[in-house]
């Protein structure tokens, strides 16, 4: 019975990991969309046409747009090294999961098999 517990509790982690794992694959995925918007705005101002005192107000608004980019790479390996944590924590939770059910089996083979042998040593 206290194995059934701890097989449940061991499923209900790996699930509620699998959720976090989820929720920060699509956060990590709406970041490298925003670092992508913001290189294509950096490239079409880097491309358009200069005119003598446009020039420095693109220059600084290119500086402002590498800085968010690289704010955002910052960001997005950050978002990366956690799900990769979560992807390891998911994979120890679902083998926990495997062996307590494997125990909980176990058990059970183990009760069949003491019945069985009581039944026959009875007829």
């Amino acid at each position: 019975e206290n194995g059934k517990n701890s097989a449940q509790d061991a499923a209900r982690e790996s699930s509620e990991l699998r959720a976090a794992l989820e929720k920060n694959e699509g956060a990590l995925s709406r970041e490298k969309q925003r670092t992508q918007q913001l290189q294509r705005e950096l490239d079409e101002a880097k491309l358009a046409p200069k005119s003598g005192n446009s020039d420095s107000h693109a220059k600084i608004a290119n500086e402002g747009l590498e800085a968010k980019i690289a704010a955002l790479e910052g960001e997005k390996r950050q978002m990366q090294g956690e799900v990769e944590h979560l992807r390891r924590s998911l994979e120890k939770s679902q083998e926990k999961v495997a062996l307590l059910q494997l125990q909980d089996n176990t058990v059970d083979l183990s009760r069949e098999l003491k019945k069985q042998l009581e039944d026959a040593h009875r007829s």
